[in-house]
């Protein structure tokens, strides 16, 4: 969080622990800590998923860095 090499709207993001397109694992891990699910797709490809239905966030990683976040 206090690197200078982490962009402005990432350090945000983590103030606020949210889950942001660009962000890598540990980002992700200092923002929304540990995730309640991980689902691995193919080599490349995993989710980690947040909280219950009806509110689950998943957060979807190509590699080590952030693809996609959707909220349900």
């Amino acid at each position: 969080l206090y690197s200078p090499s982490v962009p402005p709207e990432i350090k945000e993001a983590i103030k606020n622990h949210q889950g942001l397109v660009g962000m890598n694992r540990d980002a992700v891990l200092s923002s929304r800590g540990a995730p309640d699910r991980k689902v691995r797709e193919g080599v490349e490809q995993e989710d980690w998923i947040y909280g219950l239905p009806p509110h689950v966030l998943f957060v979807t990683f190509d590699g080590d860095t952030v693809v996609a976040v959707r909220q349900y």
